[in-house]
């Protein structure tokens, strides 16, 4: 699975639209929607944003081991 496909699993499973998912991380929503589609690839800075703000497990971002999310993740969190 490429970067693009997991950054879109993991706004799901958390159950966020595209609006919401992008505003906690500082982006726009339509940045969010080329990111998701590979038209815009990943920098660092929204790595950095993606890990902060949602928990998400670097190495199964990257090799595809462990959980997607390092800790407990709850919707009354967001």
């Amino acid at each position: 699975m490429q970067a693009h496909e997991k950054v879109k699993l993991i706004r799901e499973a958390l159950g966020l639209s595209q609006e919401r998912f992008a505003e906690k991380i500082g982006i726009k929503q339509r940045t969010l929607s080329y990111i998701e589609s590979g038209t815009y690839s990943i920098n660092y800075q929204f790595l950095r944003h993606l890990i902060q703000s949602y928990g998400v497990n670097i190495d199964w971002f990257f090799n595809d081991r462990g959980e997607m999310f390092e800790k407990n993740i709850t919707r009354s969190k967001l």
